[in-house]
């Protein structure tokens, strides 16, 4: 039975803040010319009963949390919810 569901979601933010943010992750990339994508989903680990978040962490940047998505969709389905929660530190 699957007790954990893993997702990318929008981080927590008015549009204002969200924006802050990209005009954060943009400045870099005027002075270097290399402009990386801007990271703005954080990884969700939520109990299926009820949607109580367990786990919320910044994904990265897209390609990062393609990855990561995978890495913590694999390790839930192979091992038990409570050793998932002692190895990712959750209460």
């Amino acid at each position: 039975m699957d007790v954990f569901s893993a997702q990318l979601l929008p981080r927590a933010a008015g549009p204002v803040l969200r924006r802050a943010r990209i005009a954060g992750s943009l400045l870099p990339g005027m002075v270097s010319g290399v402009f990386p994508a801007a990271a703005e989903d954080d990884l969700v680990v939520a109990r299926r009963a009820d949607g109580t978040e367990g786990l919320r962490v910044p994904a990265g940047d897209p390609e990062v949390a393609a990855v990561l998505l995978q890495a913590v969709r694999r390790e839930l389905r192979e091992v038990a919810p409570e050793a998932f929660l002692q190895a990712w530190g959750v209460r």
